[in-house]
């Protein structure tokens, strides 16, 4: 099993000291990256399973997976499985998911980092200067890469992700919607932020379910994180969890069988 997982935010620079960036921290990415750690990790210790393979796509700085710390203590094959991969601006996050995807071929791709949507046009190959005026910047679209990664792995399951903000559930089911009409993804996980920042974070996942080449059916499922009061070690990677196994669920069902 051969899996690639990309976490983190994108920066965009304007002038060789400045950037744009989001709020992404890779929290989320790193845990679906130590539900998965966890679930080959056993396969490998159980099964004997040395094919198995992780590589963390991170943005420099992000939140790193911590279970592999932990696991590697009790596992002496000398295999580790989880590969490290960093990237800082949007060009070299494109240009590292091209490279990996043109040198390996992996079965589960989740896309989790935070991808930004516009370029500065009027970027600058030195310091602007402070001044008293206002300076202005022109920002431009980004070629989306959820096409490239669909194009370049057309056999890979493919989970995209749709955060929106003070959204309505239909609002969030209709963007996730769009995003596979867009790029015929897999799966799309879909939260709010509104929710994360009350520590009461909600998936909807939506499935890519094709009848024919004209026709798609979308299937979505929800999941709920439990109130802080009722957590428990075994619930708090849940949402993680809900993800991984989703993914492979889609394994199974692009594979011919039945999940």
């Amino acid at each position: 099993m051969n899996i690639l997982i990309t976490s983190g935010g994108t920066k965009v620079p304007i002038d060789r000291v400045r950037f744009i960036t989001n709020m992404s921290r890779g929290t989320f990415g790193s845990k679906i990256a130590d539900v998965f750690y966890t679930k080959l990790f056993n396969d490998q210790v159980m099964n004997r399973n040395f094919g198995n393979k992780i590589t963390f796509f991170m943005a420099k700085g992000s939140k790193r997976p911590t279970r592999q710390s932990v696991d590697n203590e009790y596992f002496d094959s000398g295999v580790d499985i989880m590969k490290y991969v960093e990237y800082s601006t949007f060009d070299e996050y494109k240009a590292g998911i091209e490279k990996l995807l043109s040198e390996e071929k992996f079965d589960i791709i989740v896309v989790a980092a935070a991808v930004s949507d516009y370029g500065v046009a009027n970027y600058y190959d030195g310091k602007y200067r402070s001044r008293e005026d206002d300076m202005c910047i022109k920002l431009v679209k980004l070629p989306k890469v959820l096409p490239i990664m669909r194009k370049m792995a057309p056999d890979a399951v493919i989970c995209g992700f749709k955060l929106l903000v003070d959204s309505t559930e239909d609002e969030l089911l209709n963007a996730m919607e769009k995003q596979i009409d867009e790029t015929n993804v897999d799966l799309v996980i879909g939260n709010d932020l509104r929710d994360i920042k009350a520590d009461d974070h909600k998936l909807l996942v939506m499935r890519n379910e094709r009848i024919n080449s004209n026709e798609s059916v979308y299937a979505y499922h929800k999941y709920k994180q439990p109130p802080k009061a009722e957590r428990t070690l075994k619930t708090a990677n849940c949402l993680a969890e809900a993800v991984v196994d989703e993914c492979f669920a889609a394994l199974k069902r692009k594979n011919g069988a039945e999940p």
